[in-house]
């Protein structure tokens, strides 16, 4: 994280979405986040890597999305490394779908997460407040997830990291049967936040805090129908 914010990746500032007003941020503060934001979504993906083919497909939807958003905005470095990784997972797909052959491992969850937090930080235009809410809505599935897996395991007193069979492919797998049918039901829940995103770049003002809110709503009942806001441990 430290070596992609010396080269240039940094949230440094945003500009409130109604007044305009212009917010830098102070470097220990850009550091801070930007190094916050890195971190959490390299780890975000290594933890949904838990179902054959989720982890790869899920990077690839989210990747496409953000590459798209790149080369909206007009970064070329952007697209052309979205490009790269979307190609890669989507050639490694066949191989790592279930019943899987090959498997990412943490190297390569770690490195797609990686590269997507690098991605989101390139086509944020840095334009306003409400812009970088575009990458995280796109990386709603394994921002939610891991989320869920802090809060979950503080409130039951065990360590972050402690492993457990309450996450949210757990629990798609669970309700739905089959490892396949969890795995298409988790891309198809991915798929939707990434166009939420992609149409929330059209948005500003008071239209897209509207709309901001509209999504947290729909997706607090989504989570409590799915039985995501559960506390308890299915597998204990």
């Amino acid at each position: 994280a430290w070596v992609a914010i010396y080269y240039g990746f940094r949230i440094e500032h945003f500009t409130e979405p109604f007044g305009l007003n212009r917010w830098e941020f102070h470097p220990v503060v850009m550091f801070v986040v930007t190094t916050i934001w890195i971190v959490a979504i390299t780890n975000a993906m290594n933890l949904l890597d838990g179902l054959d083919g989720l982890a790869t497909g899920v990077g690839a939807i989210v990747g496409l999305t953000l590459t798209y958003i790149c080369w909206e905005s007009g970064q070329t470095f952007g697209y052309m490394v979205g490009l790269a990784l979307v190609g890669a997972l989507l050639g490694f797909l066949p191989f790592n779908f279930s019943p899987a052959q090959l498997f990412l491992g943490d190297t390569g969850a770690l490195l797609t997460g990686f590269s997507l937090s690098i991605l989101a930080l390139e086509g944020y235009a840095k334009a306003t407040l409400l812009t970088f809410v575009v990458p995280i809505l796109a990386l709603a599935v394994p921002i939610i997830d891991t989320g869920l897996s802090i809060v979950r395991r503080a409130l039951r007193g065990r360590p972050i990291f402690d492993p457990d069979r309450a996450h949210i492919h757990h629990r798609m797998l669970e309700s739905s049967g089959t490892h396949r049918d969890a795995v298409l039901s988790i891309y198809f829940l991915t798929a939707c936040f990434c166009v939420i995103a992609v149409s929330f770049t059209r948005l500003d003002g008071p239209a897209a805090v509207l709309f901001l809110g509209l999504v947290v709503i729909l997706t607090i009942r989504l989570l409590r129908n799915l039985g995501f806001l559960s506390t308890e441990d299915p597998g204990s």
